[in-house]
């Protein structure tokens, strides 16, 4: 599998470690989101969706099927 960097679509990506779970850590995110990019934008609720389907729903399905082989 070839990973592109997003440059390659003209895009940005902002890499940021931590940890979601802790609510500083989301504000601290926002703030270098700002920092970076000038601007925080929403998304509709199209784009939130296809985000969900994107990066949340395949964890569940990956779970589903990792279950069905496991030993009983």
């Amino acid at each position: 599998m070839n990973i592109l960097p997003a440059t390659t679509y003209g895009r940005r990506c902002l890499l940021i470690q931590g940890d979601l779970r802790h609510p500083a850590f989301s504000v601290a995110v926002v703030r270098q989101t700002i920092e970076a990019y000038g601007r925080f934008s929403n998304i509709s609720d199209g784009q939130l969706e296809d985000t969900y389907r994107t990066n949340i729903f395949p964890m569940f399905f990956m779970t589903k099927a990792a279950l069905t082989m496991l030993p009983s």
